[in-house]
């Protein structure tokens, strides 16, 4: 309409204004619509995907519904791995909801998500549940098929009982491994003999489709067949076969087993573990943290202590838990170690902040964590300044600590401000750190100006200080004031940042003594 009335105008002029003052509104609209949506976006996201699962599980626990229901549309979606990571979630929060819905999103789930969803559902049985089982095995593979079948027996299942004869006949392994775990934990007397010369066979094959299943029927249940010759011994041998092989599903699926294997007295895996604990892939790394446990008190801590320090952050994770199990208080330690300590890299002691926030330390205790990475940061400033100072020796070697130490102190501000994220500021503190990274001076300003009016006096104090240059002029300790390279030197070694050491170390062999005393 308002197109029309323009073209029969005399002078379509007088219609320009309008028209740019509704475009300039529309666009004003638009862009406030976007930042809406995408505030949504991170809100959905941050409650939905970054919410750890023992929270998760306590939420769901409450009278509110509303998650509830996002999580059983979460288990019907269409993508399969987020359909996986919500079941798994009802499974545990909700097994009697799971028991009706899972096998509702397995009939279009593809035979790997079927078979991933079975082994969710096996804890929970009902005879509801067991003749949807029934009904779905033969429409997949042998591998879904043997899931099904083991997770009928498990349940004391009747009517696959019957089937115990044919199995354990059958020249696929998976299905022959299903029958033998069938025939042992009913049990079926007159077929026990025959399991266990199958399950002999399985585990003395030298191929891995049927060594696999082989030890795969070491689960709780058959702890009295497993724990036993010759099968005990046999598993061992084929356990340490696994992890010697060049394929990290194999070495994973192992060490996983050693992981919770019932005993520490596993020489013969040692030498394999240890050597797996540089693998190149993440995953076989963190497994490695977990089967440590058979190793020597020595070679255990050098491999988790390695490990905080890798540059996969599950990996580290994996290596801080295992590090605070040790300890009657888990969190009090990492506390001490984070508020008393220079322990270690940046990125090992986000990790270390994570695990407190993710179970739930209070804000009071996280804020002192802050103001300890903000004292750590003030002395990283004080001694870039006295490096500074340094003019007639800038050597490759100092120029390099220098920048190393910015880095570091440039991190550890960014970490004090990740621990204060559990606080009521927490939404403004997020803001605050993207602001600091970003290389607008208008952002850094900005995010400056906000950290001031929020009320952390310390913290504000000892950041502002080295914002604006001041260094060693806030009332601190001595330790925070360096009076030569040696002294930056000392306090570095001190520490047990890798990074820093190696820079110090460059520096001794670039640089002796004399030169800068």
């Amino acid at each position: 309409i308002f197109l029309w009335f323009a073209q029969k105008a005399e002078n379509p002029s007088l219609f320009l204004f309008p028209g740019l003052l509704a475009a300039l509104v529309y666009l004003w609209f638009n862009r406030k619509m976007n930042k809406a949506y995408a505030r949504e976006i991170v809100k959905n996201l941050k409650q939905r995907l970054f919410v750890p699962e023992h929270q998760m599980l306590g939420v769901l626990d409450g009278a509110d519904n509303t998650l509830l229901k996002d999580i059983e549309k979460g288990v019907l979606q269409e993508d399969e791995e987020i359909s996986i990571a919500y079941s798994s979630v009802l499974s545990k929060a909700k097994p009697e909801r799971a028991v009706t819905l899972l096998p509702r999103r397995m009939l279009s789930a593809s035979v790997a998500t079927k078979d991933k969803m079975i082994r969710m559902l096996q804890p929970l049985g009902s005879e509801k549940l067991c003749d949807k089982l029934r009904r779905e095995i033969g429409h997949g593979d042998t591998h879904l098929d043997a899931t099904l079948y083991k997770a009928l027996f498990e349940s004391g299942d009747q009517v696959a009982q019957q089937k115990l004869t044919g199995l354990l006949r059958s020249e696929s392994p998976r299905l022959c491994a299903a029958g033998i775990l069938g025939v042992l934990i009913y049990p079926v007397p007159e077929l026990c003999e025959q399991a266990k010369e199958e399950w002999v066979k399985l585990l003395s094959d030298s191929r891995p489709e049927y060594y696999i299943p082989g030890i795969e029927l070491a689960v709780p249940g058959m702890e009295n067949y497993y724990l036993r010759e010759p099968f005990f011994g046999m598993i061992q041998q084929v356990l340490v076969q696994m992890l010697d092989q060049p394929i990290s599903r194999f070495q994973i699926a192992a060490l996983k087993m050693i992981a919770n294997w019932p005993t520490d007295n596993f020489k013969a895996a040692q030498a394999s573990v240890i050597k797996l604990s540089e693998h190149e892939d993440w995953k076989v790394r963190r497994e490695v943290i977990h089967a440590s446990h058979i190793l020597s008190y020595d070679e255990h801590e050098e491999i988790v202590h390695r490990a905080i320090e890798d540059h996969h952050p599950d990996v580290r994770e994996a290596s801080v838990k295992s590090m605070a199990a040790r300890y009657s208080d888990p969190r009090q330690w990492l506390i001490s170690i984070l508020s008393e300590c220079q322990f270690g890299s940046p990125r090992a002691r986000q990790a270390m902040i994570e695990y407190l926030i993710e179970y739930g330390t209070s804000a009071e205790v996280l804020q002192s964590i802050s103001v300890a990475m903000a004292e750590n940061a003030l002395q990283m400033h004080n001694a870039i300044k006295l490096l500074d100072e340094e003019e007639g020796h800038f050597t490759p070697g100092i120029i390099l600590l220098r920048h190393a130490i910015e880095e570091r102190m440039h991190e550890l501000i960014d970490l004090s401000l990740l621990a204060l994220q559990s606080s009521t500021h927490d939404s403004d503190i997020e803001v605050i750190r993207a602001g600091l990274k970003s290389r607008d001076r208008r952002h850094f300003s900005n995010a400056c100006e906000l950290l001031s009016m929020i009320s952390h006096g310390r913290l504000i104090s000892l950041l502002m200080h080295i914002f604006e240059g001041t260094g060693d002029s806030h009332p601190g300790t001595a330790e925070d004031v360096f009076t030569s390279i040696d002294d930056i030197l000392k306090w570095i070694a001190d520490g047990t940042d890798p990074w820093l050491n190696e820079c110090a170390a460059y520096l001794n062999t670039t640089l002796s003594s004399k030169s800068y005393a």
